[in-house]
């Protein structure tokens, strides 16, 4: 061989193992491209979808292995699954907290439905928002039907209150009216209370009613069995009082009489002192009638 058939044979040596070098780096780069996907793209997916399905009620903690294998990535699953559980337990206390909370509003609810008085609870626009039990009983209203209506549309007879009821809001003061009449279905007695509701920054007023009725109906029966003892003791001195006169009268006649069976007994001067004792009797049985 020549010196240039030489040449020519090495070149194209050199041409074939480099496109061997070329196919082989190209197959290792794409060796390597499927590694990372396998070891790296496959583990981002399954890490994105254990994120996408996480809940409170439902928190799978498992995590790829093939995932760990990366500092970075490990670290994120650690930062991930640590504030998953802080949450989990933020979101805990606050369901407790709620659970007490309802609790301790069923309670309260329960005492205010327990009082035999009528509790309602109105804004500054005097609508209404709270409403007990015994406030259905009086009115015949459910809660429901009452809370966010006007006070007047539900009883009317406190409309001429509303000045009073103004005046507890503004000043957040106290009044009270005992004994109220008042003509509203069978009650026709009322002790009314309004009264400022404190620890807050609400404007709102609580309304207490009392039906009365039956008792004021008992004190005026008591009253007039007062009176009637009263007039029959009276009764009872006056028939005393009028007894002795009486007495006084008929002792008087009776000896008269008695003293008149005996011819020449009676003097003028007797006769006279028996007509002043009459007098005086009879003047006195006089007095209690003038």
């Amino acid at each position: 061989l020549t010196p240039l058939s030489q040449v020519y044979l090495i070149l194209n040596s050199v041409r074939f193992y480099f496109a061997v070098f070329a196919i082989l780096s190209i197959l290792i780069t794409m060796a390597k491209i499927f590694y990372q996907s396998v070891s790296l793209i496959k583990p981002l997916v399954s890490f994105a979808s254990h994120v996408k399905n996480w809940d409170l009620e439902n928190n799978p903690e498992h995590i790829p292995d093939q995932f760990l294998q990366f500092d970075e990535m490990a670290s994120l699953s650690h930062i991930f699954a640590d504030k998953s559980l802080h949450i989990r337990n933020l979101v805990n206390k606050l369901k407790n907290r709620e659970h007490e909370i309802n609790n301790f509003r069923i309670y309260l609810e329960s005492i205010i439905n327990s009082m035999p008085s009528a509790i309602i609870s109105v804004d500054h626009n005097l609508v209404v928002k709270e409403w007990n039990l015994a406030a259905e009983n009086l009115t015949q209203v459910a809660a429901p039907e009452a809370i966010e209506h006007n006070l007047f549309e539900l009883l009317p007879f406190l409309k001429k209150f509303e000045e009073d009821l103004r005046a507890v809001i503004s000043l957040r003061d106290t009044r009270n009216f005992a004994r109220e009449p008042v003509n509203y279905r069978k009650t026709s007695y009322m002790d009314i209370f309004f009264f400022a509701l404190s620890q807050t920054d609400a404007n709102e007023v609580v309304i207490r009613l009392d039906d009365v009725t039956e008792m004021e109906k008992a004190e005026q029966q008591l009253r007039q069995a007062q009176k009637l003892d009263a007039i029959g003791t009276l009764v009872g001195g006056f028939a005393h009082d009028f007894n002795n006169i009486l007495a006084g009268i008929v002792g008087t006649l009776s000896l008269m009489r008695f003293m008149n069976d005996k011819p020449g007994s009676i003097t003028p001067s007797r006769l006279t002192e028996w007509i002043e004792t009459l007098d005086k009797s009879a003047g006195r049985a006089c007095k209690p009638c003038s």
